[in-house]
């Protein structure tokens, strides 16, 4: 611990005349002090460049629910027994003495990526002396780590850095465009009004009773929740390989607190009381920060629900004219479609080495010229993610399987399949029970499948089966995910295929079928359970089943049905 000359209150809050470091246990025991807790409040209230990523419940929500992964950093300054700087890190490097130690690591505000805004509380008149102070703290601390801020809003102070040169000379700044949607604009009732928006909302409200509502009570929070992890897990897998809440189960704990504390703002869409879409935001002091989660079903993907929800929500908090809508940084097309206003927040970083200095100016400067080419950096970013866990995957597969399997199987994988029409039969001894369908659960429980298609894959070919308003039926056991084939309209798997069924026998199809080695000798079993799944949901008397030949075999005979191109 590094401090100055102390003094003390009844409480044994510690007063230093200098900024003083706390670490770890020092740091919660700080966070306990009722006399602490009231200044920091005091000092939140007057500090015109704060954001709730810095306000006390927050922050030491934080802290206590992530503790055993993150340690906590705390540096204050007191000037006459009054609270008047405070700066909250922490890093994810625990146990070990970093000073000496040859491990590298981040510092960063709390929060780290819950944290959308991370910077220090201060008067105005001691913020410059207490930052260059609290970095020389850090620095000699932690002399091998790098410091992070991210993101600064643009009212943060910066003019240290030109009156440090010592500082200007590490610090690197990185500017970032952010969407705002300002409720007291004039025209901001034309967003209510767009055609497009218009169109979609009918959309819904035909499909069933549709209702848009903001979750204020606890127990209705509880019994969302799960379904809007769930929502959430998926487009992440999907999208970016990502599993936040199997990865980090305190996020979910997190969220709940913030909730019961009131900075959580949930409002969610349904459809026949079934969540389809949901934005859990962070609001206070006139600020809505889209820094939590948003989901939608991928079920209905084809009907924009997250787009409705945005704008209904937006509806929403126009009926107060002081809120600004922050929808946050990262160049979503979305986010841009919806703003009515924008500015300018920066990441500073300071890195502990020259190389890792040129490293990240060299990121920058890259950042800043596909920008210019209107590339989305994340977008570069997710596909070469893409490439090289492509490369992963096979070098994987080839190690287990041998090099001349692993091609075969990348070639029939690549290689369209000739799927022929049959008509699909149910045996009355199969019974429907376990079968479910669009659970999104089934689908996260995918292994890979004989022909060595990994989970991203498959859960991005899910999605965009989804979009096509294409149905899951899905069969899982003891977490792993056994059969699953995909529910066609008539209607609709004429217009994908280009082809046209028989006059007046236009019924459901089912296809894309998927099943585990464990049931190939039984899939016969399930996909006739399958069938009278459809018969009895879709009021059917028959049920098409679109299939490879190499599926063929494993089946009872089939009577094939002749087809005509559209």
């Amino acid at each position: 611990m590094i401090s100055a000359q102390k003094t003390q209150t009844e409480e044994n809050v510690i007063h230093p005349y200098e900024p003083e470091l706390l670490v770890g246990k020092e740091a919660m025991e700080m966070l306990e002090k009722k006399a602490f807790q009231e200044d920091w409040d005091a000092l939140y209230d007057n500090c015109t460049w704060r954001t709730l990523f810095q306000s006390r419940d927050f922050v030491t929500s934080w802290y206590s629910i992530y503790k055993e992964e993150y340690l906590p950093i705390i540096i204050l300054k007191y000037t006459d027994q009054q609270l008047t700087g405070l700066l909250c890190m922490t890093t994810s490097i625990q146990g070990q003495n970093l000073k000496n130690s040859q491990h590298k690591g981040r510092i960063v505000g709390a929060g780290h990526y819950e944290a959308e805004y991370q910077s220090w509380l201060a008067t105005q008149e001691s913020s410059e002396e207490f930052i260059l102070k609290s970095l020389d703290l850090l620095r000699t601390e932690f002399p091998r780590c790098d410091i992070y801020f991210r993101y600064l809003i643009p009212q943060v102070p910066l003019d240290w850095l030109s009156s440090s040169p010592r500082w200007d000379k590490k610090c690197i700044i990185q500017a970032y465009k952010r969407p705002i949607v300002r409720m007291d604009a004039p025209d901001i009732s034309k967003l209510f009004r767009k055609k497009e928006f218009k169109n979609k909302f009918n959309r819904f409200k035909r499909l069933g009773n549709f209702v848009f509502d903001q979750i204020t009570d606890t127990k209705q929070f509880s019994e969302a929740l799960p379904i809007v992890i769930e929502q959430f897990e998926f487009r992440q897998r999907a999208m970016f390989n990502k599993s936040q809440f199997s990865d980090s189960p305190e996020k979910k704990q997190f969220l709940q607190a913030l909730f019961e504390q009131g900075l959580l703002h949930v409002t969610v869409m349904k459809l026949n009381d079934e969540i389809v879409a949901s934005v859990l935001g962070l609001k206070k002091d006139n600020w809505y920060h889209l820094g939590a989660i948003n989901t939608h079903s991928p079920v209905y993907g084809n009907h924009s629900p997250g787009f409705v929800h945005f704008i209904l929500l937006c509806e929403l908090l126009s009926h107060d004219k002081a809120i600004n809508f922050d929808l946050t940084p990262g160049g979503d097309a979305y986010k841009e479609r919806m703003a009515n206003d924008h500015d300018y927040v920066q990441e500073l970083c300071i890195p502990h080495s020259p190389l890792f200095q040129k490293r990240q100016l060299l990121k920058y400067k890259f950042h800043d010229y596909l920008m210019k080419l209107n590339f989305r950096p994340m977008s570069i970013q997710l596909s070469l993610k893409k490439e090289k866990y492509k490369v992963k995957h096979w070098l994987k597969r080839i190690k287990s399987k041998g090099l001349k399997k692993t091609i075969t199987d990348w070639q029939r994988q690549k290689t369209k399949t000739k799927e022929e029409l049959f008509i699909l039969k149910d045996s009355n001894h199969n019974p429907t029970t376990g079968l479910h369908l669009d659970k999104l659960d089934d689908l996260l429980n995918y292994e890979e499948n004989q022909l060595g298609t990994s989970s991203w894959d498959f859960l991005n070919d899910s999605m965009q089966k989804f979009a096509n308003e294409f149905h899951a039926i899905t069969c899982s056991k003891n977490g792993t995910l056994l059969c699953l084939g995909w529910l066609v309209d008539p209607d609709r798997w004429e217009m994908v295929f280009n082809k046209k069924l028989p006059n007046n026998e236009k019924y459901p199809v089912l296809l894309g079928l998927e099943y585990h080695p464990a049931i190939s000798d039984k899939l016969d079993q399930y996909v006739s359970g399958m069938a009278g799944f459809i018969k009895k949901h879709q009021n059917s008397p028959k049920v098409y089943l679109s299939i490879a030949s190499e599926e063929q075999k494993l089946l009872q005979p089939l009577e094939p049905i002749a087809l005509t191109e559209a």
